[in-house]
């Protein structure tokens, strides 16, 4: 979706501004077929410390671009660091185990929008142009090695 929101016309000066934007959302509907059936595969490896493993699961009804992981719980008195179980009990990482990884975030933004400015005075123009992404989770890589702590930008 897109709208010119003003124009301005004089015998040396033009002016015009537009707004551009769209809604994003994707789901997984299926990485099988009659011959060969997958639920699920996993995208871009993480590198060491610890191994962490991929960093994003494509399942099928799940959102595409969506982080996989350990969820980060903090840590206890001797400063193990500590992520959730499957059962919601905060462990140390020594007794993670692949059933304790879950869903915690998505990179895939919700929003999408630009906006332009065009200033045009005799032969000279200049044209500004912005982007903006929203509503997205981002994997911060320094943290990820205390677990995975995903940051939440609002938007609606």
């Amino acid at each position: 979706m897109g709208n010119e929101l003003a124009t301005v016309r004089t015998k040396n000066f033009q002016y015009s501004a537009s707004l551009t934007g769209s809604l994003l959302s994707s789901t997984l509907k299926s990485l099988s077929n009659n011959q060969f059936k997958l639920g699920y595969t996993y995208l871009y490896d993480l590198p060491t410390p610890g191994l962490p493993g991929p960093a994003i699961r494509l399942e099928e009804g799940k959102p595409i671009g969506s982080f996989f992981g350990w969820r980060y719980a903090g840590t206890d008195a001797e400063g193990n660091i500590l992520v959730w179980s499957k059962d919601g009990r905060k462990i140390p990482t020594t007794e993670r185990t692949e059933e304790d990884k879950n869903f915690t975030g998505n990179g895939v933004p919700k929003v999408q929008l630009s906006f332009s400015h065009t200033f045009t005075w005799k032969n000279f123009d200049l044209r500004l142009f912005f982007t903006s992404w929203l509503g997205y989770d981002l994997l911060n890589l320094k943290q990820m090695y205390y677990g995975y702590k995903t940051y939440r930008l609002p938007i609606f």
